[in-house]
């Protein structure tokens, strides 16, 4: 099997990228429960049990996208040929369908909402061409040399 050269810079760079996104992917069901528990102390009212099973597994997107980044945080440990795809992956299709949303609600949200979705975007686009560039960088000796 064909391994991709030995970069610690790229490593590091999916491990902060994927890490800290299943980090926010895994912690967010525990961040509204505490939300939801604090709105429900200033109400004085009870709340509701909490299950972060079932909150997780809810939106059916999270759990793939898990397996996905931690997939090619795995790749990209292993040095396998597939990283690049694996890693470039969901950033690109998250990419692709997020400014399919934005151009579908341009007129329908207001201008903070847009500029969140831009600002997002434009992270997005950062983290692609960040991980195109160490890509690129590491299969550049294979294709030339095949020549």
């Amino acid at each position: 099997m064909r391994k991709l050269n030995r970069n610690y810079l790229r490593l590091g760079w999916i491990l902060l990228t994927n890490g800290s996104l299943v980090f926010l992917f895994l912690s967010g069901p525990i961040r509204i429960h505490h939300q939801e528990e604090l709105l429900h102390q200033v109400m004085r009212t009870p709340s509701p049990p909490f299950s972060y099973v079932r909150e997780f597994f809810s939106d059916p997107w999270a759990p793939l996208l898990v397996l996905a980044l931690l997939g090619g945080i795995l790749a990209e440990v292993l040095r396998n040929f597939l990283s690049p795809v694996m890693n470039l992956g969901p950033y690109v299709v998250w990419f692709i369908v997020g400014l399919r949303e934005q151009m579908r609600v341009a007129g329908e949200v207001t201008t903070y909402e847009t500029s969140l979705g831009k600002m997002f975007l434009a992270i997005l686009a950062v983290v692609i061409a960040i991980d195109a560039f160490f890509y690129v960088i590491a299969l550049k000796p294979r294709f030339f040399r095949s020549q």
